[in-house]
């Protein structure tokens, strides 16, 4: 493909693209784009369709022609008919065989010479460039040209053609392949000795040239022909002298006009890219050559790019990379002189072939070269002579970079004491951070131990409200934002936040104050009221509100519920102040009934039993009655405020206070007249009658304490007369609410400072008499800060209260998160459990062990209430029967087996003992009839060692794995032995009593004793880390011993100063790394942080007042998730389980 660029003058200025190829030449204006919006960028792509791409010669002449218009836009009057070759033609004496290959001006064929019978290459000129004159002169000039040169890596002329009517050459055939056929058919790089050597080859043959003035303009791969490409050394030939000029020649340097580019553009030197034909020399055949040795070492072309343009361009402006960088075993030396053969600057480069060819062979024979390696400096002025303009900028950039450099430093200089400052300070703000954050540490710890103590005081007072407050603030933030803080809860967070659970709900709130509540037994289901003008649904099962009833507008202070599920309530307030009670539905809110008007605000609501009579009091009118049985009205004219007043059960009678005298009266509610009396020492203000019995409760003004008033019917002459005895009792609150139990039981008075406390009513007499004189406080709870405004009883126990502050509120006294499960009627020496938590193993003093299993925990009521009074029954299996008291028994920690010994001292080894058919194995280890025996024992850590100690004379240690015949220790005691324990590495066995401690390493019975200690020791047992001993003492102390240093420590004071043995340590366990519970004969629970030595809180398990109760046996989880607690009261006995879930 030609491609050619004309300029022209006339009428349509700019310039004509002729582009010849195989389909013909046609023209194209400058401006096509601007006539058709496409752009000229198309030649690009076409020359890029070639078959023969980068590899094909291009040639793009702009010719300076100032010639008519015909002569441009005819492109196809510059052709002639011209000879076409087919295959088999004679033509003179040679007959054509194949075409070879096809060049920029030319076609080459195979032919044989049928005189010489020998095979030659002849070249014919392309038919789509005719033979006009100047077609003719220029393969005239090619043929002249080659008939000059001779020599062994050229191409010799043999003969040649030349007239108008044909023309050719003729030249000898070389059968080998290409140059760049020959580098793609080794597969790889080509050593250096060989391109090294093909390369001096074709500068030897190229000196030749141009030592007669001639430069070949087209060297490149595809016109070098390798003789023999399987020899260690191949011959190389240049061929194909198309394009060469003679600088000696005037007529053959006006041949090509200024502005042709000739040559393949990837081997094209910068001054034949640029068109100027007057800077075309030898070195531009030097640059070629260079850069086919640049491709035979490295296997790329250094300025090869998608189109011919781009590659012009790299050409003009691109320096490649070093032959060295890319190919690191080339010696420098080949590739300075490679790089100093493709410098941009011809003046730069070797002069000619014969330099180029002398510089190689300094490298194959190792001499020095001319040439030396350009650094980064060379290259840099290089480009700046390249690029003047963009190089100023450049400078003058690096030089405004240099001033701001020494600038900054100076500023960093100056700056260089600040950053020392500033690292000073850095480092004792990061130490000052790290105290911080020690302290915050601390100070959080000392929070939460503070919380978690006072909340367990407050607990045991019944302020559940403080108590949960106080545990809550110690729930560690979970903020996506925030580093997580440590979570400091432990056992004695997570045992009291489910006491408090089970003793106290807060349900849920109104958005203003709550004011009454009412059971509504049939549908199960609790309903409050508030000033917020809403009456909410509460389930009692999970204190979730059901639904809620809106629009009841104004103050809504009273509410009281029917047998059949309607709500009496307050209705609207009518013009001037009247509002009269009516009753709903409670699902739908419909009002169903409406009663007679209330001069001003209804306080009471009260509904009999029956659901037949309905009384509502007002503030300042007085009391009306409804009775749907007798289809009457009943108006009282009580002449006070009645804040509250009684209806009793039947029905039949109202109870209230008077202000114009100071009496309890009693009213019929049939005739509104009062029916009897009792004088008050004050003006009665609240009265709550009971649900079954004829008695009330009352309160009156600058009282503390309440009354019970007793009504009965006496028959005197024949005549009925009404009874009303009354009793108060002095207590250290003001009610503000009453509300009595389901059966009458338990009357709960809300105080108007303190919060709510139970009383219970005695059943020793029934007589009316003793019924006002026989109620005992029982329970106390406080609710939230905010005063109780109403008390309803939803169980036996457990009372709903409403608050100012609009909160519903459950509190359940009597109520315990533990389960508590029986234990056999026959009186049982002590209890062990098994590791699994399943099992009870009761040691009964008739010698029987007993198993039982404890029914699994339920997740789901893992944190619901449970009622303190009531127990499960579990069945107990007799696992092994003795012929003599047990007195003590042992399970090992994989429940494999188990250790009873009885009072004849006999050691019973059982095994199986889940199934119906325990083995047994019986040695004894002690004298049969001694009044001496083994009163504890117990397993190691892994279960290898088991001891036994006691009033016995000797202390055993048997070694499981060796033999449970034979001990492995024996020795006796200096007294009797109280405790015995294994360090959790069992390292240690330790035995305690009256002589002190004595200590052995199991490993060597090496024998230790320490008797510094007056008091004797209840238990004993070892830290986590098996460093320290816990001891409970009998005086109710307890402390840790160091049995390297032998030294001891105080945790806590005495416990119980008066050594009562109910209140002495039965049992220590070691929770985590640094809890340590202590467990008293009473059934107290002590928690501490022992590293610290603070006490966390105290929980008693059952009554104080128990005082035979003493804890026989107590099993804690590792993970704190069970712990198992053993109550020995004689026949009442019990199991107390307490389950932790997630």
């Amino acid at each position: 493909m030609i491609l050619t660029i004309l300029s022209r003058q006339g009428a349509t200025p700019g310039w004509w693209l002729a582009i010849t190829s195989e389909a013909g030449v046609w023209p194209v204006h400058s401006d096509y784009h601007s006539r058709t919006g496409k752009d000229a960028s198309y030649v690009d792509k076409a020359s890029a369709r070639d078959g023969r791409g980068v590899k094909g010669s291009f040639a793009m002449t702009v010719a300076r022609v100032h010639s008519s218009a015909s002569t441009i836009c005819d492109a196809r009057s510059f052709q002639t008919s011209a000879f076409e070759p087919v295959s088999g033609e004679r033509i003179d004496r040679f007959r054509l065989i194949r075409e070879l290959g096809s060049g920029g001006f030319g076609r080459v064929w195979l032919a044989r010479d049928e005189r010489l019978q020998r095979d030659v290459a002849i070249k014919f000129p392309h038919g789509r460039l005719g033979l006009d004159a100047f077609g003719m002169r220029r393969f005239q000039r090619e043929a002249k040209l080659a008939a000059k040169l001779n020599h062994p890596n050229l191409l010799p002329i043999l003969e040649a053609v030349l007239n108008p009517e044909k023309a050719y050459i003729v030249s000898e055939y070389c059968p080998g392949p290409t140059l760049s056929e020959w580098i793609r058919s080794q597969g790889h790089f080509i050593s250096v000795a060989k391109a090294i050597s093909i390369v001096s080859q074709i500068a030897s043959g190229l000196q030749v040239a141009h030592e007669i003035g001639l430069i070949h303009r087209d060297i490149k791969p595809s016109n070098i022909i390798i003789s023999n490409p399987d020899s260690d050394w191949p011959t190389a030939r240049l061929i194909d002298f198309g394009m060469a000029r003679c600088m000696t020649e005037v007529n053959d340097l006006t041949e090509t006009r200024i502005g042709t580019l000739v040559g393949s553009v990837p081997y094209m030197s910068p001054e034949q890219a640029s068109g100027n034909i007057d800077d075309h020399g030898t070195h531009s055949d030097v640059y070629s050559l260079c850069v086919v040795l640049y491709e035979m070492l490295t296997g790329v072309s250094p300025f090869s790019s998608l189109t011919q343009m781009q590659t012009l361009h790299r050409v003009m402006s691109y320096d490649p990379p070093s032959l060295s960088q890319l190919r690191p075993a080339v010696p420098r030396d080949l590739s300075a002189v490679c790089q100093r053969g493709i410098e941009k600057s011809p003046q730069r480069r070797y002069q000619n072939a014969g330099e180029l060819g002398a510089e190689l062979e300094r490298v194959r024979v190792n001499q020095p070269t001319m040439a030396r390696p350009i650094g980064r400096v060379g290259r840099t002025l290089r480009w700046a002579q390249r690029n003047p303009i963009i190089a100023s900028f450049a400078c003058f950039a690096i030089l405004g970079g240099l001033f701001g450099i020494f600038g900054l430093s100076l500023y960093s200089w100056s700056q260089h004491s600040y950053a020392i400052q500033s690292r000073t300070q850095s480092a004792r703000l990061q130490s000052a951070l790290h105290r911080a954050d020690i302290e915050h540490a601390r100070w959080r710890k000392a929070s939460y131990q503070s919380d978690v103590s006072l909340a367990y005081a407050m607990f045991d007072i019944g302020k559940y409200d403080d108590a949960r407050r106080l545990l809550d603030r110690q729930i560690p933030l979970r903020r996506k934002d925030a580093i997580a803080e440590k979570d400091l809860r432990h056992i004695e967070w997570t045992l009291l936040d489910a006491e408090v659970r089970a003793r106290y709900w807060h349900w849920g709130k109104h958005d203003g104050p709550a004011r009454e509540i009412a059971s509504m037994q049939e549908a199960n289901q609790v309903a409050s009221i508030g000033d917020d003008g809403t009456i909410r649904f509460w389930d009692p099962q999970n204190g979730t509100e059901v639904h809620k009833l809106v629009g009841f507008h104004g103050r809504s202070s009273a509410i009281a519920s029917l047998p059949d599920g309607r709500l009496a309530i307050s209705g609207s307030q009518w013009p001037l102040g009247f509002r009269g009670p009516i009753l709903i539905d409670s699902a739908s809110g419909r009002t169903t009934k409406a009663l007679s008007l209330h001069p001003t605000t209804i306080e009471s609501i009260r509904v009999s039993a029956d659901g037949q009579t309905i009384a509502s009091g007002c503030r300042y009118e007085g009391i009306r009655v409804w009775s749907d049985r007798d289809r009457r009205e009943t108006f009282i004219n009580t002449g006070h405020r009645c804040e509250s007043f009684g209806l009793t059960a039947d029905g039949k009678y109202v109870v209230t206070g008077d202000v114009r005298k100071n009496y309890l009266a009693v009213y019929d509610a049939k005739i509104g007249e009062i029916a009897g009396k009792a004088e008050t020492p004050s003006e009665v203000l609240l009265v709550e009658c009971a649900r079954e019995h004829d008695f009330a409760a009352y309160s009156m003004r600058s009282e503390q304490g309440f009354g019970i008033a007793s009504i009965s019917c006496i028959a005197t002459n024949g005549l009925h007369e009404l009874q009303l005895l009354t009793h108060w009792i002095e207590t250290d609150c003001t009610p503000v609410a009453f509300a009595f139990s389901e059966k009458d039981d338990l009357l709960a008075v809300a105080d108007d400072r303190f919060g709510i406390k139970w009383y219970q009513r005695r059943h020793a007499d029934e007589k009316a008499d003793n019924i006002v004189a026989r109620w005992r406080e029982v329970h106390a709870a406080s609710a939230s800060q905010a005063r109780v405004t109403d008390l309803e009883f939803i169980g036996a126990v457990d009372v709903v209260a409403t608050c100012l502050d609009g909160s519903i509120q459950v509190f359940s006294p009597d109520a315990h998160h533990f389960e508590r499960f029986t234990r056999p009627t026959k009186e049982s020496a002590m209890v062990a459990f098994s590791s699994d938590h399943r099992h009870v193993l009761d040691a009964g003093i008739d010698g029987v062990l007993r198993r039982g299993e404890l029914l699994p925990p339920n997740e789901n009521q893992t944190h619901k209430r449970r009622n303190g009074q009531k127990r499960t029954s579990i069945d107990y299996k007799a696992v092994f029967e003795a012929d003599a008291k047990l007195q003590t028994v042992a399970v090992s920690p994989d429940d494999s087996v188990i250790a009873a010994i009885d009072q004849k001292n006999r050691l019973h080894w059982i095994r199986d003992w889940t199934t119906d058919k325990p083995q047994v194995r019986t040695i004894a280890i002690g004298r049969k009839d001694s009044d001496e025996h083994f009163h504890y024992g117990q397993f190691s850590s892994t279960g290898r060692y088991f001891a036994a100690g006691g009033s016995a004379d000797s202390v055993v240690v048997f070694d499981t794995q060796l033999s449970t015949d034979r001990p492995i220790i024996v020795f006796q005691p200096s007294s009797e032995v109280l405790c015995i324990t294994f360090s959790p590495d069992e390292r240690y066995f330790v035995a305690g009593g009256g002589f002190g401690f004595e200590w052995i390493e199991l490993e060597t019975g090496k024998r230790h004793l320490w008797n510094k200690n007056l008091d004797d020791p209840e238990c004993i047992t070892f830290s986590p880390d098996s460093e320290k001993l816990a001891v409970g003492w009998e005086v109710g102390s307890v402390s840790l011993f160091n049995l390297v240093h032998e030294t001891q420590e105080m945790i806590g004071g005495d416990l119980v100063v008066s050594g009562d043995f109910a209140h002495r340590p039965a049992a220590i366990r070691f929770v985590g790394d640094d809890r340590m519970m202590v467990v008293t004969h009473s059934g107290t629970m002590l928690f501490w942080d022992w590293r610290s030595r603070v006490a966390l809180g105290t929980l008693p398990v059952w009554s104080r007042g128990r005082r035979q109760a003493k804890c026989d046996g107590i099993h804690i989880a590792h993970d704190a998730s069970d712990i198992l607690f053993a109550r020995n009261e004689g026949k009442n006995a019990f199991v107390y389980r307490w389950h932790f879930s997630e």
